[in-house]
């Protein structure tokens, strides 16, 4: 389901109007749209992967890549994605080819205090990952394994909001959600004006 400028724009004013009468440039909304849909879904995926259940609030910016390429059992996240739209990762799931068998299961994560351990190795039915910067590190490291599906998480939209009909392919609580924060940061920011055109006033009363 999707919202239109249009809508996003009468839920911004709405919270806005509460605190503020100042006209808001379309730059401007742009601009507070980008930074609260960062922050808005970053939480939701700071909170998924502490909880390990699926959040629908994510489900927009869920993509795959279904043949993310292998190299040395290590995969380039920065090459995944036709669109380079990766933003974080999700998940991976290698094929490994052993005398004559394929394996394709879901890796999982292996933790510091498990390096070293038995456990690290993976096996083709098992296996593991390791996230290093922008490369996912695999595990067992023998066998061939060429191929990956990579779940990852893309950039969040941007939008110019000079088009009130166009619409943004997010359901109206998630934009909600985002227009609450970009609200919050309006205020922010005018109260941090406020307060430094007063102490402007203040310094030069005393001078």
């Amino acid at each position: 389901m999707a919202t239109t400028i249009g809508q996003i724009k009468k839920m911004f004013y709405s919270l806005s109007d509460e605190f503020s009468d100042a006209y808001v440039s379309n730059d401007k909304l742009s601009t507070l749209w980008s930074a609260a849909s960062y922050v808005f879904f970053n939480d939701q995926i700071d909170k998924n992967q502490a909880t390990f259940t699926i959040v629908e609030y994510l489900q927009p910016i869920i993509a795959v890549d279904s043949a993310a390429v292998v190299s040395g059992y290590t995969i380039d996240l920065t090459l995944v994605g036709a669109a380079n739209d990766y933003w974080r990762f999700r998940n991976v799931r290698p094929t490994y080819v052993s005398g004559g068998v394929t394996y394709t299961e879901y890796a999982r994560q292996f933790l510091d205090t498990e390096k070293g351990s038995v456990f690290s190795a993976g096996s083709y039915m098992y296996p593991r990952y390791e996230l290093v910067g922008d490369a996912i590190l695999l595990q067992p490291q023998t066998g061939t394994c060429t191929v990956a599906k990579v779940e990852y998480y893309s950039f969040p939209i941007e939008n110019a909001f000079t088009n009130d009909a166009s619409s943004i392919p997010y359901d109206k609580d998630i934009c909600d959600s985002i227009v609450r924060e970009m609200a919050n940061r309006l205020a922010v920011e005018q109260r941090e004006g406020d307060f430094y055109q007063m102490t402007e006033n203040e310094i030069k009363q005393n001078n």
